[in-house]
């Protein structure tokens, strides 16, 4: 399997390509994609064609993200596809928000389901008024450089580029977002919430690492149980609490058949890099916390 993973580059930036069959997967990894190429192998990983991009070789922002497009549509011979599926956590996200966006206003012909958790809506302008020590780290040394400020000016904000791919594609940009209750995953839902390609569910928890619940151990029985006593922490009464756990429920098992390597993808090591999380942090699973933690 390693043997079939093609190294190439998608404008000024590092891409791998693993071939296979089925529906496209684009994959925005936290990481660099050096960090991050070993999920192409795992023996999970459904065989079809997947994408990885790196937001870790990406934040500096030398490069236009049409380009990246441009680049990765020809190297993966996507020009015709139906139908393309884009996925990211976290920073990750971010870059799966913005590249499902230009795919969609690149592919005209072409259906873009992305997916994603707990994402950044915006690396510039900042949403939060404090920022992580990684974020502010990417915004000075950006700022040192002219091009890439402009470069950050014009696509490190995703709402305008999915504001324009909605109103162009209409149903064919479909955006599922799941977010948690802290304050940071919480402003950047928000500034995209509204959109009309944009579903929200909202998680009852206080953990970056959402995707840890849709690990293959967890069942539905269980999850819809630890929502809705979740939810009932939270404030909800005893309907309401059943309802929204397992409209929840219900959305968590859509991803997993639409994306059923999803937890291979992104859960374990991932990194968010601009989040602030510790990798300490990451690795707990969200099942783990404590059942008095709510917003």
């Amino acid at each position: 399997m390693a043997d079939d993973i093609i190294s190439c580059a998608a404008g000024r930036f590092p891409l791998r390509l693993r071939p296979g069959t089925g529906v496209p997967l684009l994959i925005c990894h936290a990481k660099r994609v050096i960090a991050a190429e070993k999920l192409l192998t795992a023996h999970r990983i459904a065989p079809r064609q997947v994408a990885l991009l790196g937001i870790g070789d990406m934040v500096g922002f030398d490069g236009p993200a049409d380009e990246v497009v441009t680049d990765l549509i020809g190297l993966a011979g996507w020009g015709k596809a139906e139908r393309l599926q884009v996925v990211g956590f976290s920073a990750g996200g971010f870059g799966a928000l913005l590249y499902g966006a230009l795919l969609v206003l690149s592919l005209p012909q072409t259906r873009v389901r992305v997916a994603v958790f707990n994402p950044l809506a915006s690396i510039w302008p900042p949403l939060q008024t404090s920022q992580s020590v990684a974020h502010k780290r990417v915004l000075q040394a950006v700022s040192r450089f002219p091009a890439r400020q402009a470069c950050m000016e014009r696509f490190g904000n995703a709402r305008p580029w999915l504001e324009r791919a909605a109103a162009m594609a209409g149903r064919r940009l479909q955006v599922e977002l799941f977010h948690g209750l802290s304050g940071r995953d919480q402003i950047h839902a928000q500034a995209i919430a509204d959109l009309p390609c944009v579903q929200r569910y909202e998680i009852p928890s206080i953990r970056h690492m959402l995707v840890d619940l849709l690990g293959p151990h967890q069942r539905r029985p269980d999850l819809t149980r630890w929502l809705r006593r979740r939810y009932e922490l939270a404030g909800r009464d005893a309907q309401q609490a059943n309802t929204e756990a397992q409209r929840l429920a219900r959305a968590y098992f859509r991803i997993r058949r639409g994306y059923p390597d999803i937890a291979e993808l992104l859960g374990g090591d991932v990194e968010p890099d601009l989040a602030g999380e510790s990798p300490a942090t990451a690795r707990r699973s969200p099942v783990q916390e404590s059942a008095t933690a709510t917003a």
